[in-house]
């Protein structure tokens, strides 16, 4: 008789092996992109905590001494420069008590800020400081070179 025939068309009352192994390879695809976020958010998260910041702030400082042509050089070297020369032309006045009471004004250019005795333990500062410098030194570089 034909009764088998409707049988295998009948696939919700009697799955076939085939559709057995699709429904498990479907089952299986639906829990990559969990699988993926997991192992990226791992990945980040160890990338972060086992990086020491102070170590990227030198690399991102010597930069600009890479060499070849650099967009972050063309594009922040000057930036950089332009803002740090206009930090440096100001100056802080304050006021200190001298040991008699009389008080003394204190004049602090901000040239000064720079150093490293004055920096303390802010290595923002000095990535910032030795980016600067070494935009500087990259530039006479890129001049001897063309000479």
């Amino acid at each position: 008789s034909y009764g088998h025939y409707g049988d295998n068309l009948n696939m919700g009352n009697h799955p076939s092996s085939y559709q057995n192994q699709k429904n498990a390879i479907l089952s299986n695809l639906s829990t990559l992109p969990v699988d993926l976020a997991i192992s990226l958010l791992v990945g980040i998260s160890t990338s972060i905590f086992l990086t020491r910041p102070e170590d990227l702030l030198e690399d991102a400082a010597k930069a600009p001494l890479l060499p070849g042509k650099s967009v972050l050089r063309e594009e922040l070297c000057p930036s950089f420069t332009r803002e740090m020369e206009r930090i440096n032309q100001g100056y802080h006045t304050y006021t200190t008590s001298s040991r008699n009471g009389v008080d003394e004004k204190q004049v602090v250019s901000f040239q000064d800020l720079w150093k490293d005795e004055n920096i303390g333990d802010f290595a923002s500062m000095k990535a910032i400081r030795d980016f600067v410098a070494n935009c500087h030194r990259a530039e006479s570089a890129d001049k001897d070179e063309e000479k």
